[in-house]
């Protein structure tokens, strides 16, 4: 009885070791990381010149950006910066690295060799949420070299490290992570439920615009709407990120933007994702994958 455990714990790493190996090896992740490093280059550096250029070192506009970005205290605006763009970036390649099974036709295929279907769809998951997570260090190593960069162009390099800056930094690189989460669980349910890395695509980012338009509108009018749009997604990633040691005042002084605390925004996220994850597996072992195209 102990071995059946055991098997199909090294059957799910051997699947995941695999599956990391293909998006190591797919320029679509190594797009989605460039891209959004060129985001945050313009931020960090380009858009400081820009404005110190266009009115001046002594200017509020530059003064603002400028506090806000050096090095070290950019370190508490990386993560949103982080989260509003990389969002994207995490939407497109979960899409196309899980739905490509089904435009390749490969899945009948893979499923033959030995891995039961859950077994299959965890192991993707568990692949693209340790290359996401190795990804948003790889942004803060980024973010490191780009910040002292920009202080060295516009001539204000001065690093001074608050108290407790590397737990502060750790802590906020675990909330920033576990916020891109939730998009892969939407990414990965789009796809799994639409068998389409495009159609999933489409409907993802579909999701997350009407989504975050609508928690703007909600918010806007207030009372019960408000009440509802605090539950959003988008609303409950503000709550948890406004939790950062290292970003405080990042939303203006504002309280944390949910009637809930940060930890139980996180907790509902998290039960959002397992609800998405498990309806999709659930859908999945239910299908028939005999016809062509799966």
């Amino acid at each position: 009885m102990r071995s059946r455990p055991r098997r199909t714990m090294r059957s799910l790493l051997r699947t995941t070791g695999v599956e990391l190996i293909k998006i190591r090896k797919r320029r679509v992740t190594w797009i989605s990381f460039g891209i959004v490093v060129a985001f945050l280059a313009f931020m960090i550096i380009v858009l400081r010149i820009i404005i110190k250029g266009a009115e001046g070192p002594g200017s509020e506009d530059f003064m603002e950006i400028n506090s806000a970005l050096r090095f070290p205290v950019g370190f508490g605006a990386v993560p949103f910066l982080e989260v509003q763009f990389g969002l994207w970036a995490v939407l497109v390649l979960v899409s196309l690295l899980v739905g490509s099974e089904y435009g390749w036709g490969t899945l009948r295929l893979v499923l033959a060799r030995g891995p039961s279907r859950t077994e299959f769809m965890l192991a993707k998951l568990l692949a693209l949420i340790v290359t996401i997570s190795i990804g948003t260090v790889a942004i803060l190593a980024v973010s490191a070299i780009l910040m002292p960069i920009g202080d060295l162009v516009v001539g204000v390099f001065d690093p001074v490290y608050p108290d407790g800056f590397i737990q502060g930094l750790i802590l906020d690189w675990l909330r920033t992570t576990f916020c891109l989460f939730i998009y892969v669980a939407i990414a990965f349910t789009a796809v799994g439920l639409l068998r389409s890395g495009g159609a999933g695509l489409g409907a993802g980012i579909g999701f997350v615009v009407i989504e975050q338009i609508v928690g703007q509108v909600f918010t806007g009018f207030g009372g019960t709407l408000a009440d509802i749009a605090r539950f959003f997604p988008s609303l409950l990633v503000r709550s948890v990120l406004s939790a950062n040691d290292l970003s405080a005042g990042a939303f203006g002084g504002d309280s944390p933007p949910s009637n809930l605390d940060p930890l139980q925004d996180g907790l509902l996220m998290a039960g959002y994702s397992a609800v998405l994850v498990a309806l999709t597996i659930w859908v999945f072992n239910r299908r028939d994958i005999s016809t062509a195209e799966a």
